[in-house]
């Protein structure tokens, strides 16, 4: 019992440090790297948050809320960089990657899967289906995306567009 205590505690203060301190392009100062267990800041959504939080280049944190937003903030000093509001809950948590490294994807409970451009929050297209769409989000290194949904689908979307490979219904 207290060795998984023990992992559980050292997983977690990885993870914070992961999300929190490290920053790849700052430049090594005593600054980046604070006591275990002070906050380094805090940021209020207009709703509970349900999502995992991912990273992106340049020390963007991005989180969905159920207010309807995709936050992109500062993951050193909490500062909001752009919010995408969508018209349902965002409990799905967003992804980056595969090809495309500057496209977040994320889902909504208005059944849609959001493709927004990482770096402003502008939707470069979205994908509908019948169901909400609150599964995480997976994307393979040819950049194909892979979710669940409300509707009792899997779907494969690809290309730039976000075009339907497959569905399978579960």
């Amino acid at each position: 019992k207290g060795l998984w205590i023990g992992i559980g505690v050292a997983v977690t203060l990885c993870l914070a440090w992961f999300f929190f301190l490290k920053d790849d392009n700052a430049a090594p100062s005593s600054e980046a790297v604070l006591p275990l267990g002070q906050k380094i800041w805090e940021f209020e959504t207009g709703g509970k948050v349900h999502s995992s939080p991912t990273t992106g280049p340049g020390g963007v944190l991005y989180v969905g809320s159920d207010d309807s937003k995709v936050y992109a903030l500062n993951r050193v000093t909490g500062e909001e960089l752009w919010a995408f509001q969508a018209r349902g809950k965002i409990t799905s948590s967003p992804v980056i990657g595969g090809r495309d490294s500057d496209i977040l994807y994320v889902g909504s409970s208005d059944h849609k899967l959001y493709a927004l451009n990482a770096a402003s929050g502008k939707k470069i297209w979205e994908f509908k289906t019948g169901g909400w769409v609150g599964s995480s989000l997976a994307v393979d290194a040819n950049g194909i995306l892979y979710f669940g949904s409300g509707d009792n689908k899997i779907y494969a979307l690809g290309g730039k567009q976000g075009r339907k490979k497959w569905e399978f219904e579960t």
